[in-house]
């Protein structure tokens, strides 16, 4: 009771607060004839005069009629206490999201990196570039990769460990209707993504094609989010699935989808437009928790975990090296694998993830890494040789008309 009360009081002030200021407003706009045509209303006055708009605004009824109430909605729609301001507000706003070097403003409020040198560091990758084929490996840099990564397969293979690598895409290609039209039709379909799979197929490297897939089936829900480079919990659900499948096991399709509103994500909190409070931008399919199966030891940070589970319908024992995409996919490993090791490669030196697989008494290598970071795969402790440079600006050789 006393909470419905509380809840009446706070609805009354608020509908008498803006009836006030719509009473001032509306008394400033009846005597505005006065003092020889001029007025000058207050700063909650209607924006009778208001110039931000090529269009003729719809002027307040002077008689009562059968047709007064569609016409005073008309005009109070074009005219409400402070409108102007708000709209002038929001476009400066958005002119300085277009204008942001680190972020290119979407459609629907999408946000994606962008690629100026100011945005270009190793906490973001080149993902326009990517996009756009910039970062395709020059003839000599693919040469040396395609020898890294056979000496790696080698590796393995002498130890009977099978290799599997896992690359969830750059949402920019998937969601590219989203871009601005400068940019979406900058676009390329073979980038280096394509380039990669392409090396990997040759050495006959399991590749998990994650982005053909999700091509597939992103009208089953969005499987990234608008302000975030990572996968939402349906999108890690179906990459996740993909990988089980690929060693045997199938899982089951999501049930349910609730909504859930994410935090600001890591593309938004790099904007320079960032205010204290997050737009409710975020608001997409989110599966239920899933029941926790199996046992869990978490190091700090999660630099490491181990998980085990006796009844886990793969009986495999896994080393993931892989990035934050499987922070979201704990229990599902959990559930999944009879042992499992998951190693955060950023939080690990080259050396330090040699050690750890050779340590290892896993039958199966994951390697999971996103888009931006594909070069990171590499690792000089095990094959120190053909090391190729990661997140350059530019990594094709250039034209005559570049130079």
């Amino acid at each position: 009771m006393k909470k419905l009360t509380a809840s009446c009081i706070v609805f009354l002030g608020v509908i008498f607060v803006f009836g006030l200021f719509s009473y001032l407003s509306f008394g400033e706009l009846l005597y505005a004839g006065n003092n020889n045509g001029e007025s000058k209303p207050p700063f909650f006055a209607f924006d009778s005069q208001d110039d931000t708009e090529n269009r003729a605004k719809a002027a307040l009824p002077s008689k009562l009629d059968l047709n007064f109430p569609r016409k005073f909605d008309a005009f109070y729609n074009d005219s409400f206490p402070l409108r102007s301001y708000l709209i002038k507000r929001f476009h400066k706003l958005k002119k300085k999201i277009k204008d942001d070097p680190k972020v290119i403003a979407g459609l629907d409020n999408w946000m994606f990196f962008n690629s100026s040198p100011e945005s270009v560091y190793a906490k973001t990758g080149n993902i326009l570039g990517d996009f756009t084929g910039k970062t395709l490996l020059n003839a000599e840099d693919k040469d040396a990769f395609i020898k890294h990564m056979a000496c790696q397969k080698k590796y393995f293979k002498d130890r009977n460990i099978r290799l599997i690598v896992m690359v969830p895409p750059n949402r920019m290609p998937l969601y590219s209707e989203f871009l601005p039209e400068a940019y979406r039709k900058q676009g390329v379909k073979y980038g280096r993504y394509e380039q990669i799979r392409e090396i990997l197929k040759d050495l006959d490297i399991e590749f998990i094609d994650l982005k053909s897939m999700f091509q597939k089936i992103k009208d089953k829900g969005q499987m990234f989010f608008k302000t975030d480079t990572h996968w939402t919990q349906l999108g890690a659900h179906y990459g996740f699935g993909a990988l089980t499948e690929k060693m045997g096991y199938r899982l089951p399709e999501p049930v349910k989808v609730e909504r859930k509103i994410l935090d600001c994500g890591d593309v938004y909190k790099v904007s320079a437009t960032v205010t204290k409070s997050c737009f409710d931008i975020n608001d997409v399919p989110e599966l239920p928790a899933t029941a926790f199966k199996g046992k869990c030891e978490r190091g700090e940070r999660d630099k490491k975990i181990v998980c085990t589970n006796d009844k886990a319908p793969v009986k495999h024992e896994v080393l993931i090296i892989r990035d934050s995409m499987f922070s979201s996919l704990y229990d599902y490993v959990a559930r999944t694998f009879k042992k499992a090791t998951m190693l955060w490669r950023s939080m690990h030196t080259e050396e330090e993830l040699f050690n750890e697989i050779k340590a290892s008494k896993a039958d199966t290598i994951i390697y999971e890494q996103g888009e931006r970071f594909l070069l990171e795969m590499q690792n000089e402790a095990m094959c120190p040789d053909n090391i190729v440079k990661i997140n350059r600006l530019d990594q094709r050789p250039k034209t005559e008309d570049e130079d």
